[in-house]
């Protein structure tokens, strides 16, 4: 068996065969949950359901190969994901850092993004070395200054202790805050923007013009209500649910290789040479 980071993992569910959605059961939970999710997102919610319990009937079933997209924005990006065969391989848990391409040399064009990158590579050892000698190369390479080097630092997500965590722990937040759902609905614009209106299901709209806007609201008290149903309750309820079914069904993260291969995974450069730390 061998683990990989949980973005990783749902990050495949971005390559399905969405017209295979339809199969799939939206009893996302063993309440009813109107209002808060499409039809969309709860059969999204269901793919990951079934990642997590039945990860062979999910490829054959519903994955297109996988492909990262390379984004254009890190000097490191569009690599395949690792699996790890040691639960405490440094990999897996530490942080990732990616340095951004700037600014600068994207407004230069793609062709002056790929030059970027392949210096960095070529030169990213003087790094290592004592003084500004890379920083003085890169300016009168590139014309850019050490102020538009941005490194983004992300704590990895792949490995939290859940030993005693269970299920019914994790439900009962959830009930908690549907609970907390159903006092913020009492307050009657709300209630009148999240269900009469059925914009809960549409919350996307939030930080998009709204073409359809009833006559006894305005497009800034929809978007005002709907950034804090997400932020307090649409997200916090998705994360739960997701964690739900993982706590249940493979709270490790632990899968076949054969099926993170199939997936697009490759192997740990360091697990393969023995390292676990």
């Amino acid at each position: 068996m061998a683990y990989i980071t949980e973005a990783n993992l749902l990050s495949v569910t971005r390559k399905i065969d969405k017209q295979k959605l339809s199969e799939l059961a939206d009893d996302i939970y063993e309440r009813k949950i109107n209002f808060v999710f499409s039809q969309l997102e709860k059969k999204e919610l269901s793919l990951y359901r079934q990642l997590f319990r039945e990860p062979a009937s999910f490829v054959e079933s519903y994955f297109e190969k996988y492909k990262k997209v390379d984004t254009m924005t890190y000097v490191d990006e569009g690599r395949s994901p690792a699996y790890h065969q040691f639960y405490d391989c440094s990999r897996l848990l530490s942080a990732f850092e990616g340095i951004k391409i700037p600014p600068q040399i994207m407004e230069r064009g793609e062709d002056e993004a790929k030059k970027y990158r392949n210096w960095f590579k070529q030169n990213s050892h003087l790094l290592e070395r004592p003084g500004d000698l890379f920083f003085v190369k890169l300016a009168a390479d590139f014309n850019i200054s050490i102020q538009e080097i941005e490194v983004v630092h992300y704590e990895n997500s792949g490995v939290t202790d859940f030993n005693n965590l269970e299920v019914s722990n994790v439900n009962e937040n959830i009930d908690a805050l549907l609970a907390s759902l159903a006092d913020w609905l009492k307050d009657e614009e709300h209630y009148e923007i999240i269900v009469r209106h059925n914009f809960g299901v549409k919350s996307f709209l939030y930080n998009r013009k709204i073409e359809s806007i009833p006559s006894d609201l305005t497009e800034e008290q929809i978007k005002r209500v709907l950034k804090e149903f997400i932020d307090k309750f649409k997200k916090p309820l998705h994360d739960l649910l997701v964690l739900s079914y993982r706590i249940e069904y493979n709270r490790d993260l632990s899968f076949d290789e054969t099926i993170l291969e199939q997936l697009g995974f490759k192997p740990c450069g360091e697990c393969k040479l023995g390292i676990p730390f």
